[in-house]
């Protein structure tokens, strides 16, 4: 059995290495979806459990070019003439940042990118899903998870626990 473990939030991280362990001493594949590997990384899994990480949403070219345009074009600007001036580049640069660039970053960049490409994260969640394979189960270990596996899965062999995906001809075997 071949199990999907969604855990983009990062809760209940004790329960997910434990019930992907299951998993895999009963026979099965466990693979664990996590938003990024750096949240999950003091966590130890047993051998044989797959972690996969979602690919950032900066290596998305709009938002790429946003951050040399707003953020790094000017931080290097900023930074040479506050130090030609014999001025503090941090302070320079923290008022630009604050009251210009994260501004146009929410206000105006964010709404648009949003509207240009609706459905970009959910596009690379679903190529992560199946460049996994097919899945016989699917846990979603978290409350984030759970909007993004009705839209990516739907009702299908879906539980909050690997216990809830026991069938009775199994559990009295032990299998998962």
């Amino acid at each position: 059995m071949q199990v999907l473990f969604l855990a983009l939030g990062a809760n209940r991280r004790r329960a997910v290495i434990e019930e992907s362990r299951r998993v895999v001493e009963h026979g099965g594949r466990a693979v664990v979806l996590v938003t990024s590997r750096s949240a999950w990384s003091a966590e130890t899994f047993a051998p044989g459990v797959r972690v996969l990480a979602l690919p950032s949403p900066d290596t998305h070219w709009p938002l790429r070019a946003e951050q040399v345009v707003l953020f790094r074009g000017p931080r290097f600007v900023l930074a040479r003439a506050a130090r030609v001036l014999k001025r503090s580049p941090k302070r320079w640069i923290g008022a630009y940042e604050k009251r210009v660039a994260n501004r146009m970053h929410r206000k105006v960049f964010l709404p648009v990118y949003r509207k240009a490409w609706p459905d970009q994260q959910k596009r690379a969640l679903a190529a992560q899903v199946r460049a996994g394979g097919p899945y016989d189960a699917f846990v979603v270990t978290d409350p984030i998870s759970f909007p993004v596996a009705r839209e990516l899965i739907g009702s299908e062999r879906v539980a909050f626990r690997i216990d809830q995906l026991v069938t009775p001809a199994n559990s009295d075997k032990g299998k998962v």
